[in-house]
């Protein structure tokens, strides 16, 4: 299991604790994260890259949404990823020093899913809101997050 993320404690479905030194690799680590419960990131080869784009009112709405399109992509598209690229994150329409939300310009990296070559360790049907945080920690940030399995 790569150190940028830990497992937590939780009744029914599966939680994670992840870090990074800023918002980017927070983002990133999480996604590494997701793919690393259901597969093996390190048997995809990157052959196809898919660009996301999205905005939110509130960085845990924004880390939901980016991990939620990344599941969406692994179960309508049956794509995955073994590395992303987060090409902007940050606040949006910060006028007068107030954000009216933030926006995530991202890219990630890899294939269709082959049974055979990627295996399943384990099925995550969603993304859930339930204890979802996003925070500045010392020394960078961290985000709590629950997948429902």
């Amino acid at each position: 299991m790569p150190e940028s993320y830990t497992l937590m404690d939780h009744t029914a479905d599966i939680g994670i604790v992840v870090r990074g030194r800023d918002l980017a690799e927070l983002f990133n680590n999480a996604a590494l994260a997701l793919f690393d419960l259901m597969i093996d990131p390190a048997t995809v080869e990157s052959r196809t890259t898919s660009r996301h784009e999205l905005e939110a009112s509130m960085l845990d709405e924004l880390l939901n949404a980016w991990l939620a399109r990344l599941l969406e992509d692994f179960t309508v598209e049956k794509s995955v990823y073994g590395s992303f690229a987060i090409e902007e994150i940050g606040p949006i329409g910060a006028g007068m020093g107030v954000a009216s939300g933030f926006r995530l310009r991202a890219s990630a990296s890899g294939e269709r899913f082959d049974p055979a070559r990627h295996g399943v360790r384990r099925e995550i049907k969603a993304v859930t809101f339930h204890e979802l945080c996003v925070s500045e920690s010392r020394g960078g940030w961290e985000a709590q997050v629950i997948f429902d399995t």
